[in-house]
């Protein structure tokens, strides 16, 4: 699991104003948000048959 925060933004956490910390919040929950839809995608992907031969069109099997 990650925070979602850069290394710089890890370090220089406790030197930050709150309005820093506030962007940086936010660019965090975008960033969790992307990974999020990325996982969704390869997901997704994985599902979908990659040639015509691996659909199972007539619900029939190989024997």
């Amino acid at each position: 699991m990650t925070c979602f925060r850069s290394r710089d933004e890890r370090f220089l956490w406790l030197k930050f104003t709150n309005e820093q910390k506030r962007v940086v919040l936010r660019l965090c929950k975008q960033r969790a948000l992307r990974r999020q839809y990325q996982l969704l995608q390869e997901s997704q992907k994985a599902q979908i048959p990659e040639t015509v031969d691996q659909l199972d069109l007539f619900g029939e099997t190989e024997e």
